[in-house]
Order: C-alpha cells, then sequence, then structure tokens
C-alpha cells in the first residue's frame, strides 16, 4: 500500500508521465508511470468501452495491463480514450505564508 501524510488536495501532484502502448489487436492497453500517479482513470466519452479496472494508483516504472472490453474499433477506442489522474483533477495547493 501507499501512505500519503496529506490530504489528497494539499499535496502538489506533479505530472505522472503516463505512457500507453496498445496490443496489435487494440484491444489491450499498457500503462506505466514515470513518476507517482495516484487515482488514474480511463474515460472513453460516450463510447460503450469498459477497461478491466480503473481509478488505480500506478507507482514511478510500474507497468499495468488493461483489457478493454467493447464492440468499438480499435481507431474509435484510442481516439476517444482520455486518461486523467488526480494531477490533471486537483489544483496545485497555495504556498504556505
Amino acid at each position: 500500500g501507499v501512505v500519503y501524510f496529506a490530504n489528497a488536495r494539499d499535496i502538489a501532484w506533479p505530472d505522472p508521465g503516463l505512457h500507453r502502448a496498445w496490443s496489435r489487436d487494440g484491444k489491450t492497453l499498457r500503462l506505466s508511470a514515470t513518476r507517482l500517479a495516484r487515482a488514474v482513470w480511463l474515460d472513453f466519452g460516450d463510447l460503450d468501452a469498459t477497461p478491466s479496472d480503473n481509478a488505480f494508483t500506478l507507482l514511478p516504472g510500474e507497468t499495468v495491463t488493461l483489457d478493454i472490453r467493447s464492440a468499438a474499433s480499435p481507431q474509435r477506442l484510442h481516439a476517444a480514450l482520455r486518461i486523467r489522474s488526480l494531477a490533471d483533477a486537483l489544483p496545485s495547493p497555495s504556498p504556505a505564508h
């Protein structure tokens, strides 16, 4: 497990440096992070697609492989995919005075 010593909103989350790679069949996604990526969330917009996992944390150098269940073509999946983490969702906290 990962332990945090502050509330998520009080942490300055750096860009996690997420990298994605699709399998040849276009239905398996490998994600890795160069820095801590907390609460990684995959979103396919209006496209009906379900990843095998979602809302997870990636440690630096860690890789996760996700199966994407969808009737959509690989091209549509790739175009619709949006990946977010807390670095995208929370503004950086104000410095203490």
